[in-house]
């Protein structure tokens, strides 16, 4: 299959999978860093990064109870956090975070710029929101939950369909309705999933759902049809942001891999064994006949 040129976007969020997936030193960065040579080696990409959330966004000013339901990040993973930014730069990928907003709103919005630049992008992420993004320019690989970090699945909208009843540019209205408890968004009392889904269908999305509140039977109805603001708020918060202010240039995400410096790196952060050295190497032998073939 012909190499075609691409942007690759890693959720960093992906730590907390390794730091429960993993035993040892660096579990957390152990796991990222297998993503992301997975990734690298997948698509062997033009400009690569990873995003960053930062522990205080637009939505906890929005909505003040905004994922106050979720544990402290225990302090054995708060410090690789650093070890972790450490290894992403090692392999030649940039680390991206942006004051005020989540590791979605920074891939979203490359993904965006990305295909205004008519480039492909591929997000690898566990967090089904950014399933939002799917369309023709933007791939998106999910890491399963529970799954290996060696797997991704390649969730399509028809798949998305499948699985979930609803396409994946609604997601953000499902949520509205039925609510969000990983991210302490209550939706309307009464209305669980199969409500949301039959509400969707019926009315086509949420703007059809509010306008048509006064027809909606019983005590869901009449939470919904006073329920107008917060419905919205909901959908605001649940929503990834596509236009956040990342102040970043092309050059700066080029993907610049040298696998004797990814190797030190790693080496130096514990997290390199003789399979990674060795996909290391091989990964440099396929960018190297990449770049002869492109050019």
């Amino acid at each position: 299959m012909a190499w075609t040129p691409v942007i690759v976007g890693i959720d960093g969020g992906l730590i907390h999978k390794g730091y429960h997936a993993y035993s040892g030193p660096n579990n957390a960065v152990t796991g990222l860093v297998r993503v992301l040579v997975n990734a690298l080696t997948l698509k062997r990409p033009v400009m690569a990064f990873v995003a960053w959330d930062t522990q205080h966004t637009w939505r906890h000013e929005r909505y003040d109870r905004y994922k106050a339901n979720r544990a402290p990040t225990p302090p054995e993973l708060l410090a690789q956090l650093e070890p972790a930014r450490e290894a992403v730069a090692g392999l030649g990928v940039a680390n991206v975070v942006l004051e005020g907003y989540e590791a979605d709103d920074i891939l979203a919005t490359l993904a965006e710029r990305a295909k205004a630049r008519h480039l492909p992008s591929c997000i690898i992420t566990g967090d089904t929101d950014l399933c939002q993004l799917i369309d023709k320019d933007t791939e998106v690989r999910l890491i399963p939950s529970g799954g290996g970090f060696g797997v991704t699945e390649i969730m399509t909208a028809d798949r998305w369909e499948r699985k979930k009843g609803y396409p994946p540019h609604l997601i953000a209205e499902f949520k509205a309705l039925a609510g969000d408890p990983s991210d302490n968004i209550p939706g309307f009392k009464g209305v669980g999933k199969k409500t949301a889904l039959a509400l969707l269908k019926e009315y086509g999305d949420l703007d059809g759902v509010l306008k048509n509140a006064w027809q909606i039977k019983g005590a869901i109805g009449r939470r919904i049809y006073y329920g107008n603001d917060e419905a919205l708020l909901w959908k605001e918060l649940t929503t990834v942001c596509r236009e956040a202010p990342v102040e970043i240039t092309a050059g700066e995400l080029k993907w610049q891999f040298d696998p004797h410096r990814a190797c030190a790196c790693l080496e130096r952060l514990s997290v390199l064994d003789e399979g990674l050295r060795g996909k290391l190497m091989r990964l440099a032998g396929t960018v190297s006949e990449t770049k002869r073939s492109a050019g």
